[in-house]
């Protein structure tokens, strides 16, 4: 994602992994966008794994902070649908969220390479 902003949703069933999650049922809550923060993913010395700050200027309405935080690990979460492991892609979820302000939120992201 770049500074554009995206929706946020909200997952309302777990019925499938993360790459097919879409197939869940989802409710929007609101939009986000990545304030830019000059520090880059920083990724391991064997380039397997990253961990990332972002930070969030979200617009949520009247959704309480709780329920945006789990939006916000619900909509930043990637995997892929490839069959077999080793694939290569890129993993990831949200390590942790913390309300900075009114609609500011940092997001600290885990992720790695399905090796």
């Amino acid at each position: 994602m770049n500074n554009d902003q995206f929706t946020l949703s909200a997952r309302l069933s777990y019925k499938y992994r993360t790459g097919w999650s879409h197939l869940d049922r989802w409710q929007e809550i609101g939009t986000a966008r990545r304030v830019p923060t000059g520090r880059p993913a920083r990724w391991d010395e064997n380039g397997e794994s990253f961990r990332s700050l972002e930070l969030l200027e979200v617009n949520a309405g009247t959704t309480r902070p709780e329920n945006v935080k789990r939006a916000i690990g619900d909509t930043m979460q990637e995997g892929c649908r490839c069959e077999h492991d080793c694939c290569g892609h890129i993993q990831s979820s949200v390590y942790q969220v913390r309300r900075l302000d009114s609609n500011l939120y940092a997001v600290i992201i885990h992720g790695h390479r399905n090796l």
